[in-house]
């Protein structure tokens, strides 16, 4: 019970029914009972289950939407702190492997064609990061298609 406030609510409420009927002896069921035999002339008593039934419907309902809201944005903080630890990750990575560039750059024998190959790897790894961290809606396929691969 993560809130359990509207159930405390419905508690003091209940309570507080309860202890004014009991202290000012009221007959709240047989009032109830008068006014749907005063209904019954208008009919309305037919509407009233129907009423009930699609109130409690509509409230799970809302309810059920409210989880899915919940979980998405769930889905969605994750989703960005991975992001966001992947990057991270990353760049560590392409930074640590600079070394490596520099070590090739001062290796005369080593072939420059390579080193232009890693500069062109190490440019388009950045740009998929970007396109990546800056998508709107997050699922599969808009993932998909910011780093350009193809789903099934």
């Amino acid at each position: 019970m993560k809130d359990a406030s509207l159930l405390w609510i419905g508690l003091c409420l209940s309570v507080l029914l309860f202890v004014t009927v009991v202290l000012f002896d009221l007959d709240l069921f047989e009032k109830l009972v008068f006014l749907m035999e005063k209904l019954e002339n208008f009919e309305f008593d037919e509407a009233i289950i129907p009423f009930f039934l699609f109130s409690a419907f509509s409230l799970a309902h809302f309810q059920k939407r409210k989880r899915k809201t919940e979980t998405e944005k769930q889905k969605a903080k994750v989703y960005i702190a991975m992001l966001s630890s992947a990057y991270h990750i990353l760049n560590n990575f392409m930074n640590q492997m600079q070394i490596f560039k520099v070590t090739a750059q001062e290796t005369p024998e080593f072939d420059q064609e390579v080193l232009s190959y890693y500069d062109k790897i190490m440019k388009e790894a950045q740009e998929l990061l970007h396109n990546l961290s800056t998508i709107s809606k997050i699922d599969e396929d808009s993932i998909n298609e910011s780093v350009g691969t193809k789903t099934h």
